[in-house]
Formats: structure tokens, sequence, C-alpha cells
């Protein structure tokens, strides 16, 4: 039994020099669309991260995005379809795009037209960026593995329900207040304070967990918020990884501050965040992952 592993390309496998570890673990995508006014890219298709990061710095036009249409997901169904028995399609949270709505009419509409076609299973990650890429790794490194699609779906879902966390902080909550990722009244109140704010995920959703004052301590403070929730497991058995846009500066010293306070626990990756997040987080946003019982 062959298996496939697709997700859309807010997973964030991203590394320097526009490399990604997609390849790496026969990982295919659905590009995600980001728009500048009138012009239509598809992520790491018509633009790569760094031409992304260059031109948000060039035009005063706040990038929009959009999830993969029916089409583009119905089309990656039939190719792999031809090769693969099944077909496993993560999609960033449902709470936050429409791309695993899209994906449910295609595959209607790909068992519909195909009558000999292989077995699509439909997973919402309920995170975005690189908690929602490790998610899709660990069930590709499973594929690799021989597991069934069944199998696959079934350890992954029970996995990443408490085995993984994200907290990430923004410079600017504007950037989510205008991508529609955060309420007027979470905005508000959050420029009002005048404080870093600690985010998570809840039930898909964008939450914040803390405010806090000064940058140092908010960088503490995610660390500790994301290792707190494995309280009681062996540092032996967590990882942790970074994601960021424009905050290379720091990812060093984060790096520091995480093998001073856990110095058992394992140093993933660091993940450059790709346009589709970035144009909802803005510039100076950082991502701290832990996750238990997974290496790349």
């Amino acid at each position: 039994m062959t298996v496939k592993i697709l997700c859309d390309t807010s997973a964030d496998l991203n590394q320097p020099n526009d490399q990604t570890i997609y390849d790496q673990y026969n990982i295919g995508t659905f590009p995600m669309h980001i728009i500048f006014g009138t012009e239509d890219y598809r992520e790491l298709v018509d633009i790569k991260t760094s031409e992304f990061r260059k031109k948000i710095y060039e035009t005063e036009v706040y990038p929009t995005t959009s999830q993969p249409t029916q089409f583009d997901i119905l089309t990656q169904f039939e190719n792999y379809g031809k090769e693969y028995d099944e077909i496993i399609s993560f999609h960033i949270s449902s709470k936050l795009s429409g791309s695993y709505s899209n994906a449910k009419i295609a595959k209607r509409m790909y068992e519909k037209s195909n009558n000999e076609h292989a077995k699509v299973y439909l997973i919402d990650s309920l995170l975005a960026s690189s908690a929602f890429g490790i998610v899709v790794v660990k069930a590709a490194k499973m594929a690799e593995k021989g597991l069934s699609g069944q199998e696959i779906v079934d350890e992954v879902n029970k996995w990443k329900k408490n085995n993984i966390v994200v907290y990430f902080t923004v410079e600017n909550l504007e950037w989510l207040y205008r991508g529609g990722r955060l309420s007027k009244t979470k905005y508000y109140l959050g420029s009002m304070l005048n404080k870093k704010p600690v985010l998570t995920f809840v039930d898909g959703e964008i939450v914040s967990a803390k405010t806090v004052s000064g940058i140092e301590k908010t960088f503490d403070t995610i660390i500790d918020l994301a290792f707190s929730r494995f309280q009681g497991v062996e540092q032996e058995r967590l990882m942790f990884n970074l994601i960021e846009f424009d905050y290379k500066d720091v990812v060093e010293n984060v790096i520091q501050k995480t093998k001073n306070k856990y110095p058992d626990a394992k140093e993933g990756k660091v993940f450059e965040m790709g346009g589709t997040i970035a144009s909802h987080t803005g510039p100076k946003t950082l991502g701290f992952i832990v996750s238990k019982d997974f290496d790349f």
C-alpha cells in the first residue's frame, strides 16, 4: 500500500536560501496564493520566500492571501492518484483559511469522476506555519515506514492533540487584525496595553496566552510556556524548533536561552516563515515550537 502525503504551502517547511524540506520527505504541495494588489503569486512557484521578504519592503500595499482552488487540489489528487494507492491531504487550520473546505469539495469531485481512484484522507491540522509542517513530516516519516493511510491518520490525529505546541510573538498586531485573524477588540486591547503579545493556538484559532513587557522577557515567556505543556516528560523526548520572519538577529539568542534552561532537549531546525503566514503576522515574528517524540 503506497501513501502520498500532500499539504498546502502554509506548512512553512522553508530553509535558508529558498530551500525547503518537502522533497526530502516526499511531500507534495498545494501552493497558497499571495496577492499584492492585482498581482497574484503562487507561493514557492511564482514567488520564493526571499522574493516575498524583499517585495514586502518595496511596496506600500499590504499583501493578502487565498487558499488553493478546488481545481488546484483536484489536479494534485488526479496526478498522484495514478501513482499511489492512498493520499493524505493536510491543510492549515480551517479557522484561518478555506484550504480544508476546498479540499473537501475537491475530494468529492475526484471520487465522483474517477472510478478507480486512490483513497483520499483529509486532515485539518488546526495549526499553521511550521508547527503544521512538523505534523506533516511526522506523517511522511510514517508513510516511509509503510504504514497504511488509516494508520497514519489515526496516529497523527492522536499525536497532534497533545504532543506539539507553538507560541509566537509579533511586533505589530495590526497585521493579524488587517488579515482578519484577530478581532477588533483583541487588537485594540493589545495595542493600548503597549506590551508584547504571546500568542498560541486553541482549537485551531489564534488566542492570546499572555502579554509581556520587554522583548527579552517575551522570549523567556515563550520558551517557558511551551515547555510547561510537557511537565513531567523527560527533556530527552522533547525537541524545539523556531520559525522566524525578519528576526534572524534574535534566533541564536533564543536558542541559547533554551539550551541554558532545558539542556537535554533536542535542538531542531530554524524555519523561515513563508509569504502566506508572514502576510498576516508582519515582520519581526518569532515562533517557538516544542514537540514530543519527534525527530527529523
